[in-house]
């Protein structure tokens, strides 16, 4: 019903300001990629790799603590209808461990994207939005009830997360630590230059 949709909707809207850090992370050091990875400049990729991914890291304990602490407080900026808040807690307690892993699909995608291949960062965020999430959604409340609407994100979200990293580590060798034949093979793969 309504209040459910309310609910939901304030969970949304958390995600996406939550996740804003990462976006604009990877925005940010997306250029810094690009450049180095045409200039052959691996250690500097690895070492701003290390980077983002420590930081995004360290803010998504944060954030999934804030969420788990003081949970009823963010959810009542939202809402004061108590069946709306209730609905809406119940969910972010589960919804929250979306925090602790969409980091490392927000940066692959990007990362991926900055490196000129844009089918694996397409495959990770296509997969994850439609059809994971979906499908979680469609499938998940026939076992868990209201819970499995919850727990459809943070699910979608992991799988997309080890996706990001089985991408990252088969194609560690083009990107991060090449051999002498890396432009070869980035042209191989059909990266631009």
């Amino acid at each position: 019903g309504e209040p459910g949709i309310a609910a939901m909707a304030i969970l949304l809207n958390l995600y996406f300001f939550m996740s804003s850090f990462h976006i604009g992370l990877i925005m940010g050091a997306a250029p810094v990629f690009s450049y180095n990875f045409g200039a052959g400049n691996f250690p500097k990729i690895r070492q701003l790799a290390g980077q983002a991914v420590t930081v995004s890291l360290v803010v998504s304990l944060l954030v999934f603590g804030l969420a788990q602490i003081h949970g009823a407080r963010i959810i009542g900026w939202f809402t004061s209808d108590p069946r709306v808040a209730g609905l809406a807690l119940g969910g972010f307690r589960i919804f929250a461990f979306t925090f602790l892993v969409n980091a490392v699909t927000i940066l692959a995608s990007g990362f991926f994207t900055s490196v000129g291949n844009g089918k694996i960062s397409a495959v990770i965020a296509g997969i994850n939005s439609f059809v994971l999430t979906l499908g979680f959604v469609w499938i998940l409340p026939g076992f868990f009830g209201l819970n499995g609407i919850w727990m459809s994100v943070p699910l979608a979200e992991t799988i997309a997360m080890g996706m990001s990293v089985a991408f990252f580590m088969k194609f560690r060798r083009v990107y991060v630590a090449p051999d002498r034949g890396w432009r070869k093979n980035t042209m191989r793969l059909g990266v631009n230059q």
